[in-house]
This record gives structure tokens, C-alpha cells and sequence, in this order.
């Protein structure tokens, strides 16, 4: 069961008017006077987090070490469903077992997830004055870091292991899938055809259908 980030009491997600809610299961938040540490407002990074491509020491395969708040595993390549343990640094205890999936520990069904579903760290993020959007750097393995937009405050993902689903567009921590955030896509009008596409994509669509080179 979850506990409230406040006050440390259990709390469980309920869905209500289409967002899901934290409830306090014995009533409501009771401040443990350390909520200015987990306020979740403002600009916040972990230092430590990471999540990065390497080789493994003992076989040479390409892996990745992803270090997160709730520890650091090595996962096998590429980034998708359903991430299974490198073997090499996480070896079953019986020869016959196949990897350890991440899923596995938290009941996942993988194929509830679209395959193009990655995971990464949230290095640094930085909720609005009025905790109405979150600005969220994420590390998914790849040289350059994503940059994401949530709705709401998303202060909770910081340092933790996230899917993100870009078919739903949603991202949500991997110990609490229940707690999704939808992303925020910003688009704007391409200045050649006037057709909507995000800013992300402006110039690869500049390039790709109008031959233009930025």
C-alpha cells in the first residue's frame, strides 16, 4: 500500500471526476512538519539519478544502468517492454530461470503496454507557481535528455524510475502505475503549410515535407 509523502500514513488512489486522487484511508493528511521538504514546489533535481547505454564488464553486451531513488538496476537492450534484469549483474537463482522482468515486481500486464512504451528517470523537475504544470527533464538512456511538460504537479515522479507512454501520452511512476499524469503537448502552426504539429517536431516536419533546411 501507498503512504502519503506528507505525513507518511497510508493512503490509496481513487478516481474521481476522471483524475485519480490520493485518500487518506484514516482521514485526511496529518503534517508530519517536514512538508516543506516534500511540498513538491518550485525547481528540484537529483543529482544522483541516471540512466545511460554502456557495455557490460562481463560479457560486453550493450546494457544500461539506470540509478533511480529506489536503487539501480541493469537492464537489458533496448529501453522497450518488458525490461528484463541483465543476467550478467542480476543472475537468476536457478541456471533455467529466464531474466527478471521489472514488470514482475510490481504485476504489470505487458501487454497492456504499446510497444513503442520506454522508461527513464526524472532527473529534474520544476512545478508551476500555481502547481497547475510540471516541467520535467527526463533520462531515458539516449544522448539527449527529454523535455516534458504534465499536467498538475508532477513533483512526485522527481528521482523516480518512469514509463513514459507516448501513445496515451502519459507518464506515471513504475511503483505507481496508478498515478498517471497526462502530458502536455504544445504544437504550433508550421509557418509553410499551416497544419498544427508540436514545437518538438517543427523542424524535422519543416525538413521532411517541405525540403527545407533549418
Amino acid at each position: 500500500m501507498s503512504s502519503c509523502n506528507r505525513c507518511g500514513n497510508p493512503i490509496e488512489f481513487r478516481y474521481v471526476g476522471g483524475q485519480c486522487i490520493p485518500i487518506h484511508i484514516h482521514g485526511g493528511c496529518i503534517d508530519s512538519g517536514n512538508s516543506a521538504i516534500n511540498d513538491y514546489s518550485g525547481y528540484r533535481e537529483s543529482k544522483e539519478s541516471t540512466c545511460f547505454s554502456t557495455s557490460c564488464p562481463e560479457c560486453q553486451d550493450e546494457v544500461y544502468f539506470i540509478r533511480h531513488n529506489g536503487g539501480s538496476v541493469w537492464v537489458d537492450a533496448p529501453l522497450g517492454p518488458p525490461w528484463y534484469q541483465h543476467a550478467c549483474m542480476h543472475p537468476p537463482k536457478l541456471s533455467s530461470q529466464k531474466p527478471t522482468s521489472l514488470l514482475s515486481f510490481h504485476k504489470f500486464d505487458v501487454g497492456s503496454l504499446p510497444q513503442s512504451t520506454t522508461i527513464g528517470v526524472v532527473k529534474s523537475c520544476r512545478v508551476s507557481y500555481d502547481k497547475s504544470r510540471t516541467e520535467l527533464i527526463v533520462n531515458n538512456g539516449k544522448k539527449r535528455k527529454l523535455e516534458l511538460v504534465c499536467k498538475n504537479n508532477g513533483g512526485f515522479l522527481l528521482g523516480k524510475l518512469c514509463v513514459l507512454d507516448s501513445n496515451n501520452e502519459v507518464i506515471y511512476s513504475l511503483e505507481e502505475p496508478n498515478l498517471k499524469y497526462m502530458l502536455i503537448i504544445e504544437t504550433t502552426e508550421c509557418p509553410q503549410c499551416g497544419v498544427a504539429v508540436s514545437k518538438k517536431n517543427l523542424k524535422k516536419h519543416i525538413r521532411k515535407k517541405h525540403s527545407v533546411k533549418s
